[in-house]
């Protein structure tokens, strides 16, 4: 009997790592895969499983013989695979190694890769409870490096529940930049979508193709992810010849939330190009205003270029610092008298584990402000820094040593080492809070 895994979703879209929400995974898909045209139709399953193993592959050195490992287990969370059947995933994983595709087929004359045509995995084992496999040489280092690419996300994927809707906005995100996608026949978009097979082929007629495969396609799209999108047609007297598909994304965005003079966006501006999420460039911005930003900015520069003292290698972490102890204000004036007193010092292992205790807190409650696309880029670059596979962070799987570590990381990456005004600051609460102040 099939066995549900239960997912909470955020109604502003934000991760929450610890309330099973989906935590974002995003990764690049190259174009010439993307706009491939498989030689039968493609299961729902077939390509998620083709996602997870790209995923993998961009995620994971292959062995010395240039093969892919993956546990079924973890295919089977990342696909959204809700029952204990491994068998029927080692049937579909076996499949996918048959389906030969062609290549990059909306690329023009002279500026695509030309005709190509192969399988993407042409080799698959299955030993116990691992997969195993290559990618195609053909498509090895474009896959692996790609120039051109869809950014998709496995938590988006998995939600789908039609393959042709799964094909069609793999299809469309590649454009999403653009705001529209390229304009092609409605024949080659059908076998994009259905394969060259039979299945494909009973759809001559564009009214039924529309009607048994476009518009549910879109219905889903648009309802289980951030895009709106709408198709359009050219037609040749009374024959639809061809079709595209104008893609929107929806971001729900607080009034409050608008940066709208040019010194906000400046400040903003300058945020970013020290390393700061925009999300939270923003935020600084309307809490603090810019001229406490600004004079920040220019206390974090000054010691930057400060050739006496050791290299500033996070200007980002040093210029939080800087802002919320108003550095760049006060400047040269002398600490306050109640922080320049050394108060009687706790035992150091206690106020260490303390300090990093408010860190983490404090790294928890940042990280729910920011952005998914933000909070999706802090939780790729733990998981390529985390050495120990236990505490990475695993789709909606968050162990609570998971948790700690992570939290613990992001507030060294966001904040750098606590300064010795820090600490001596957190000291004196911590002494004030028991009274003995």
């Amino acid at each position: 009997m099939a066995t549900k895994r239960k997912t909470q979703n955020s109604s502003a879209g934000q991760v929450s790592l610890f309330q099973a929400t989906e935590v974002p995974e995003p990764f690049r898909k190259a174009v010439q895969v993307v706009h491939s045209k498989p030689h039968v139709q493609m299961s729902l399953m077939e390509r998620k499983i083709s996602n997870s193993w790209i995923k993998n592959a961009l995620d994971r050195k292959p062995d010395e013989e240039g093969w892919w490992y993956i546990s079924v287990s973890h295919m089977g969370e990342q696909i959204g695979f809700d029952s204990n059947n491994v068998g029927y995933l080692k049937e579909v994983s076996r499949r996918v190694m048959s389906i030969r595709f062609e290549w990059d087929v909306l690329a023009k004359e002279g500026k695509g890769i030309g005709w190509k045509a192969s399988v993407l995995f042409p080799e698959v084992e299955i030993r116990g409870d691992h997969i195993r496999y290559q990618v195609s040489r053909q498509l090895r280092e474009q896959l692996l490096n790609p120039t051109m690419y869809a950014m998709l996300d496995m938590a988006v994927v998995r939600k789908f529940k039609r393959a042709p809707a799964l094909g069609l906005y793999e299809h469309c995100i590649r454009f999403e930049n653009i705001g529209q996608t390229a304009r092609i026949h409605w024949t080659q978009l059908r076998d994009i979508l259905l394969g060259e097979g039979t299945d494909s082929k009973s759809y001559q007629d564009f009214k039924y193709f529309n009607a048994k495969v476009v518009k549910p396609a879109v219905a889903e799209i648009n309802a289980v992810t951030d895009f709106q999108l709408e198709a359009h047609t050219a037609r040749m007297g009374r024959t639809v010849t061809e079709i595209w598909f104008t893609i929107v994304k929806i971001v729900q965005k607080d009034a409050a939330e608008n940066i709208d003079s040019a010194e906000e966006l400046a400040a903003v501006g300058e945020l970013i190009k020290i390393g700061m999420p925009q999300s939270e460039a923003k935020r600084l911005v309307r809490q603090h205003g810019v001229n406490s930003v600004t004079a920040a900015l220019a206390y974090t520069e000054r010691r930057a270029n400060d050739k006496k003292q050791t290299t500033l290698g996070n200007k980002a972490a040093y210029f939080r610092a800087a802002l919320t102890q108003k550095w760049g204000v006060i400047d040269e004036l002398t600490q306050p008298e109640v922080a320049a007193k050394a108060p009687p010092k706790p035992k150091a292992k206690s106020l260490q584990e303390a300090l990093k205790d408010k860190r983490s807190k404090d790294a928890e409650e940042y990280f729910k402000e920011l952005d998914p696309a933000d909070q999706a880029e802090f939780i790729t670059k733990y998981n390529h820094s985390q050495e120990i596979s236990g505490l990475r962070i695993k789709n909606n799987k968050v162990q609570k040593g998971a948790q700690t570590a992570f939290f613990r990381w992001l507030g060294q990456e966001v904040w750098g080492e606590p300064t010795q005004e820090e600490a001596l600051q957190f000291a004196t609460e911590m002494i004030a809070a028991r009274g003995l102040l």
